[in-house]
């Protein structure tokens, strides 16, 4: 039977899998075992890989996500049909433009990788692509983004009645009572046994990053806790009104460049403690975002740098106002950019940093890795810098 033949067996050439739970469960399992089923390959695309570690999504990196897939699916075994590729996430990306843009590239590729094996490199235009996944809630949304390609449905997958996700297991394995190994036993029917072996073997060997994890996520907790709205007293019983609303915050950050490098700041404590971070932090309650920006700016770099002189730097500010930017609730943050001439020395810092900063540092632009950076810091910093006027 020839290669033409074998091909035109099954319903699809490619289905794709875009991936965004972190733990690689039994759910997971039946979608790639269905895409199987009616195509010749299959492309699972793991999100986030510029996304530094962090709770409440991100506590396996994308590399790491990867890695629990192919215990599951080896390369030289039950996954030679299965490709694992990862893709960044572009956030402030109003229309996810950016994103959907790296998920066609990738999707490109592999269809070349395909071509290229089958020798009809000039027909690549002709594989029959199709999106596989489970439509669970709104966060399923990119489903229904790409018309170009039929979508294929897949039932969830149920344990005890309920369906497994991927945020039930990883709170279980990272915030419960029982964490880490201990927690294997109440998770391990959810998980297929190489998950619960890698994950086992993984908790052995980082005893402090979950130790960092929970601490962050309790930071997150109880911040959340002391600054939710309380509405007023009424008078006459004692008791508080109804919450109208919960509290909004306001921050500034300063993107710094001169001579290719951006200044930044290591996080002294959580949340975020250990990572890298644009200088910036709260408003005063009787401050300006202009006069803000630059009190936070000298006080945990100490630049020397009269104030007026980095005024007369400043080129734009953004205005960042995702309501899932920050883990710890709605803050909106002013980025203001100043642009330093060109000079062969960089203006003076602390290096041992100030104020919530143990370290403050010039890095060069292209040295910056996501993966060590503070929430959504690396996307600020890229932002920013692509809506510089090109005239």
């Amino acid at each position: 039977m020839s290669q033409t033949e074998v091909v035109q067996e099954k319903d699809f050439d490619l289905l794709v899998l875009i991936l965004r739970g972190r733990i690689f469960h039994r759910g997971h399992e039946t979608i790639v075992e269905a895409a199987l089923a009616k195509a010749h390959n299959v492309l699972m695309l793991v999100g986030s890989d510029n996304v530094s570690r962090c709770h409440d999504g991100n506590e396996f990196i994308a590399e790491e996500a990867v890695s629990m897939i192919r215990a599951v699916y080896p390369e030289n075994g039950a996954g030679a049909r299965v490709s694992v590729r990862t893709i960044g996430d572009v956030m402030h990306d109003e229309a996810d433009l950016f994103w959907l843009m790296g998920v066609q590239r990738a999707v490109f590729d592999e269809k070349k990788a395909i071509a290229r094996w089958r020798g009809t490199e000039d027909e690549q235009g002709k594989l029959r692509i199709g999106l596989i996944g489970f439509s669970k809630d709104r966060t399923s949304y990119y489903l229904k983004k790409f018309p170009q390609w039929r979508s294929v449905n897949v039932e969830g997958y149920r344990h005890q009645g309920r369906i497994v996700s991927a945020t039930d297991i990883r709170n279980e394995f990272f915030y419960g009572d029982k964490f880490g190994t201990a927690a294997l036993p109440a998770i391990r029917n959810r998980v297929s046994e190489p998950v619960a072996r890698w994950l086992f073997d993984w908790a052995m060997d980082n005893h402090s990053t979950i130790e960092w994890l929970r601490n962050e996520s309790g930071f997150c907790v109880n911040y959340k806790v002391e600054h939710e709205f309380l509405g007023r007293v009424d008078p006459e019983t004692g008791a508080r009104k109804p919450k109208p609303y919960t509290a909004n915050h306001s921050t500034t950050d300063a993107i710094v460049i001169q001579s290719g490098h951006v200044l930044l700041i290591r996080r002294r404590k959580n949340p975020g403690l250990g990572k890298w971070a644009l200088p910036g932090g709260f408003l005063d309650p009787n401050e300006r975002t202009r006069d803000g920006v630059i009190r936070e700016l000298r006080e945990e770099t100490k630049l020397q740098m009269a104030a007026n002189v980095l005024r007369l730097a400043f080129r734009h500010k953004v205005v960042f106002s995702d309501p899932h930017r920050s883990k710890r609730g709605r803050i909106i943050t002013h980025a203001y950019l100043y642009l330093l001439n060109d000079r062969t020395t960089l203006p003076l810092v602390d290096p041992n940093g100030g104020d919530d900063a143990d370290r403050a540092e010039w890095v060069p632009l292209g040295e910056v890795d996501p993966l060590t950076m503070y929430e959504d810091h690396y996307h600020i910093l890229m932002k920013t810098l692509h809506l510089l006027p090109v005239d």
